[in-house]
């Protein structure tokens, strides 16, 4: 996910590995996916299963969350200080839409390294995903697949966005195909994992999204903890690094 770039997100930038069960596509079949939005979620029927919000959750990741998220390599402590917040309008492939940024600050063993920012773009009313920008100008165009619901049960899932990366806005080189998924999984008797989930293939290890970014929400919408995997840039995403919130 970009928020770790990094989706988050898809943003979400929005989020354990990926799950194999997710369908991947290539670069052709993206860009020739139908885009008409749908609501096939898989969804259980049990009656009882308590509901939990999933559109306006992932509206407060892109907009107004920070967190602090820790993990190690090779003995020495990693913390990522992750903010975002919102940016007003913007004008993204011709068309009106609004903007977040997503502000990533590295450390490595005590010692500040690098930050990463990352401009999304999407709209509301419903929440739809319309793509992002790097700061080293890597480009994205998102096609969403299926609304995101309001509320879902424990159990619930669906793919909801497919994404083609560009080496900048001239789209004249593509790099990296990701398809995004969102589902919901028992944390507690009174919380849930909702998880956002990115499969991609690449070009190069640089271009990879692949991921996973997962928050332990209340009935409320009240974000409790988060838990991000990651290609590890230490072994070109030969293994997955994971961060926590504390």
């Amino acid at each position: 996910m970009k928020n770790m770039s990094l989706l988050t997100l898809a943003g979400l930038s929005l989020t354990a590995c990926v799950s194999s069960g997710y369908p991947t596509s290539t670069p052709h079949e993206l860009a020739n996916t139908d885009s008409t939005l749908t609501n096939q979620s898989i969804i259980t029927n049990d009656p009882e299963v308590t509901e939990y919000p999933v559109e306006s959750v992932m509206i407060h990741l892109l907009e107004d969350y920070d967190a602090d998220l820790f993990s190690n390599y090779a003995g020495m402590p990693i913390k990522l200080e992750l903010e975002t917040f919102k940016r007003g309008t913007a004008i993204f492939e011709g068309k009106s839409v609004l903007s977040s940024e997503v502000v990533t600050d590295f450390n490595l063993d005590g010692e500040y390294v690098i930050t990463t920012n990352i401009q999304n773009f999407y709209s509301l009313n419903p929440l739809i995903f319309h793509g992002d920008l790097l700061e080293d100008g890597t480009y994205t165009v998102a096609k969403q697949l299926s609304k995101i619901p309001k509320q879902a049960k424990v159990g619930d899932s669906n793919t909801f966005s497919q994404q083609i990366t560009y080496a900048d806005s001239n789209k004249a080189q593509q790099v990296s195909s990701t398809v995004l998924a969102w589902s919901l999984n028992t944390a507690t008797d009174s919380t849930a994992w909702l998880c956002m989930t990115a499969k991609s293939q690449a070009i190069s290890f640089d271009y990879d999204y692949s991921g996973s970014e997962c928050y332990e929400i209340t009935q409320a919408g009240e974000i409790l903890r988060g838990k991000i995997a990651t290609p590890s840039a230490f072994d070109e995403g030969k293994s997955m690094m994971q961060f926590i919130t504390k």
